[in-house]
């Protein structure tokens, strides 16, 4: 077994219907790609959106180990409130294959070599868009992306097939 797949493996995750944030429909069940889920992010209303699925990732400067692929996925986020909203999309993100999550990765090049995944600041009724990339195993499918929402283990679902 390799370091990577012991990081992968033994991890579990319940999904949770998510509740309604203030202002912002959640919606019931999973969204499909493309269409905009209501989160809360440090209190505030944002809506976010799953806008492309980019598998696998290819290019100049991506470079995968061998067996392994990366994933980007192409993120949007409007902040509905008053105040400034700062996060990590990736520490908000999980891409599910079966029952587990994938890793998050970093690229040096191509459409998703940005520090997006790393830090974003989001002035009130704004948008910030970019790239959030995972890494996978060759012949692993993705089945979803989660996206936690307020505190606690409440998500929101992006279905990928």
């Amino acid at each position: 077994m390799t370091q990577k797949q012991a990081l992968i493996l033994p991890m579990m995750v319940v999904t949770l219907a998510a509740s309604g944030c203030a202002g912002i429909d959640t919606g019931s069940g999973s969204g499909q790609i493309g269409e905009s889920r209501g989160v809360q992010i440090n209190g505030q209303p944002v809506k976010a959106s799953l806008t492309k699925v980019i598998d696998p990732l290819v290019g100049p400067g991506i470079n995968p180990d061998k067996g392994w692929r990366f994933i980007g996925l192409k993120m949007r986020y409007n902040n509905h409130s008053s105040q400034m909203v700062e996060f990590q999309p990736v520490e908000k993100l999980k891409l599910m294959a079966a029952w587990r999550p994938l890793s998050p990765g970093r690229v040096d090049g191509g459409e998703c070599a940005t520090e997006f995944a790393f830090g974003i600041q989001i002035a009130p009724n704004s948008y910030d868009a970019g790239c959030v990339v995972f890494e996978a195993p060759i012949g692993i499918k993705p089945s979803s992306l989660q996206m936690q929402s307020g505190t606690g283990n409440q998500k929101v679902t992006w279905k990928l097939h």
